[in-house]
């Protein structure tokens, strides 16, 4: 992971931002991105697609004993992803992204005629 430093909207004190772990596996119908986000609970993230750029921000909650942090990562996408479809899902601090190809990127089987 590596590290820098961001500034909260509410107060302005700069919070340790990390780049999360990432894993991405090509699956039959597209891809699925597995994200380590530990601490982050599904109201502080936010995932974004903008002009191919897909972006993930998140922070953890302040507690007793641990200081937030932020974590933030960005993947560019091919042409090949259909972006109306992307689907997510976080548990266990594990957020999984399910990114499909669009149907011109899918296989297809072509038919041979015989003459």
């Amino acid at each position: 992971m590596t590290s820098t430093a961001i500034q909260t909207t509410a107060e302005q004190t700069p919070l340790p931002t990390f780049t999360p772990r990432a894993d991405i596996v090509a699956i039959e119908s597209g891809y699925q991105v597995e994200v380590e986000l530990p601490g982050v609970p599904s109201e502080n993230l936010t995932v974004e697609l903008e002009q191919g750029v897909l972006s993930l921000r998140g922070q953890t909650s302040e507690t007793a004993r641990i200081e937030p942090i932020a974590y933030e990562r960005s993947f560019r996408l091919s042409d090949d992803v259909e972006g109306e479809r992307i689907q997510a899902e976080l548990k266990n601090g594990l957020l999984t992204l399910t990114l499909p190809k669009a149907e011109r990127a899918l296989p297809r089987q072509v038919p041979v005629e015989l003459n």
